[in-house]
């Protein structure tokens, strides 16, 4: 007898507990579903952009070309930044229309990261490919990576 009770209680319970979550749940999904197409429209609309590469690498069509424009920005902001370039060397080309750089960056620590950033913002078509991060004394730090440049 006391069974049925307790079942009836914890029936109603249930569908109450039901109703509260979707009350509060309801404008959360909306928010989900909103965010969703517009994740699909910015989806949509970067796969019809083109790729911008490199403006000097365009006009020239060659890896060389690519290859000193992104060093002509590094250069010019490491030397702003007071970064110093120890090496920025070309590398065997990883494909058709992708250039490879070899580089170590050393200065300090906000510097250099922010550098790193600024080449990859800067620089269409440019990716770091690997890096590595080691600490010098004196709150320095060296970067030794490989970038990677696409271009037409």
């Amino acid at each position: 007898m006391i069974a049925r009770p307790v079942m009836a209680g914890a029936l109603a319970g249930g569908v109450l507990a039901i109703a509260a979550s979707v009350v509060v749940l309801a404008p959360a999904l909306d928010r989900r579903t909103q965010a969703g197409a517009a994740q699909s429209r910015l989806e949509q609309a970067l796969d019809r952009a083109p790729v911008a590469p490199l403006a000097e690498a365009q006009e020239t069509g060659s890896a060389q070309a690519a290859v000193a424009a992104t060093l002509a920005v590094t250069r010019r902001s490491a030397a702003a930044a007071g970064v110093l370039v120890e090496r920025a060397t070309p590398a065997t080309p990883a494909a058709p229309h992708v250039a490879r750089l070899a580089m170590r960056l050393s200065g300090p620590e906000k510097a250099v990261l922010s550098l790193a950033d600024g080449i990859v913002r800067g620089v269409p078509g440019a990716q770091w490919r690997s890096w590595r991060l080691t600490a010098l004394p004196g709150g320095a730090l060296q970067l030794d990576g490989e970038m990677v440049l696409a271009w037409r």
